[in-house]
């Protein structure tokens, strides 16, 4: 596919944004080709390599190296309506909220969405989910780079 890359590719965090209903956060990201390894002649002559275009129910997965925790990975599907979408420059996601949050000195205190001690099932799911994206925005924000895959999708939905 033209503008396509094997592995991942270093983007930069143009923005996180809390969306307009509160629902999550809208981020964009920019292909950020400086330190590719490719010589300077190289760049010269191509400049950065545009982005492919997005399909509807394409998406991708970002990976960040967290101070905390490491490497963490997050499958996210790609905007194909918002204004950067196939502008060949950037990409366009949201990031949605959960219901309930967990502080991290809380989660790893043990306690649940209810603020009791103990995780039943139920509240563990809802407290991991709502911790692991507010986390995975919180460090869009911090390090101001991630590595992203090529989109991915074997359901695609055909827009006339």
């Amino acid at each position: 596919r033209a503008g396509g890359w094997r592995g991942f590719r270093k983007f930069k965090v143009v923005s996180v944004s809390e969306s307009p209903l509160g629902s999550g956060w809208d981020c964009v990201i920019e292909p950020d080709d400086s330190d590719d390894g490719k010589s300077k002649e190289k760049k010269k002559e191509t400049g950065k390599l545009p982005l492919p275009k997005v399909r509807a129910g394409e998406y991708i997965c970002v990976r960040m190296d967290t101070p905390v925790v490491g490497v963490v990975h997050k499958n996210v599907s790609l905007d194909c309506d918002g204004r950067a979408a196939n502008s060949g420059k950037q990409w366009n996601f949201h990031l949605a909220k959960a219901k309930k949050t967990l502080t991290t000195a809380a989660a790893a205190a043990g306690e649940n969405v209810n603020g009791r001690g103990g995780q039943g099932m139920g509240d563990h799911r809802n407290s991991t989910a709502a911790l692991c994206t507010d986390f995975f925005a919180e460090q869009l924000k911090l390090l101001g780079d991630v590595y992203v895959s090529m989109p991915l999708g074997g359901f695609l939905l055909k827009i006339r």
